[in-house]
């Protein structure tokens, strides 16, 4: 689902956007099958493969944000937000709304982190499915999204297919 500090303005994402966060969430949940066969301990080389394969799509994920413009915001770039965060705070150019979103994006980071850390530490096997996870749930509410979008911004009557009052 298209993310940003507008809120209120939400752009759709080109089929290519949608096609690469696709192909990241495969390659995710190529990681995520493997490191669960692995009992969440690669080694070695097979260490190195799942380590190519989550930066290939961490990558992929980086670019489909960056190709889906305006409507979406970077998803990994946590040195950049906090950069944002520090610079907006020590020069007060960021103020209100802004650096609200910035704060809550790093939180966010910062709290998944914490929570991926635990479940390694708990279940090792589970603990490369989260992203996978995630991935496939924003996949899957880009299209209701963009259905509810075009529904309330065209003012038709009956917003959504299959949801208009059936007379008895």
């Amino acid at each position: 689902m298209p993310t940003g500090g507008d809120a209120g303005r939400l752009a759709r994402w080109p089929g290519q956007v949608v096609a690469a966060l696709a192909a990241q969430t495969a390659l995710l949940a190529f990681v995520a099958v493997a490191g669960a066969l692995l009992d969440g301990r690669p080694d070695g080389g097979r260490r190195t493969v799942l380590l190519v394969a989550a930066a290939l799509a961490m990558g992929g994920q980086s670019a489909a944000m960056v190709a889906a413009g305006e409507g979406a915001a970077p998803t990994t770039y946590f040195t950049g937000t906090l950069t944002t965060l520090v610079t907006g705070t020590v020069d007060g150019s960021a103020r209100g709304r802004g650096q609200l979103w910035v704060t809550a994006r790093l939180s966010a980071v910062v709290g998944g982190a914490a929570c991926a850390v635990a479940v390694r530490e708990a279940a090792p096997a589970w603990g490369f499915t989260a992203p996978a996870v995630f991935a496939a749930a924003a996949l899957a509410c880009q299209k209701p999204a963009q259905r509810l979008r075009r529904a309330v911004t065209s003012g038709r009557r009956t917003p959504l297919p299959n949801t208009r009052s059936r007379s008895l």
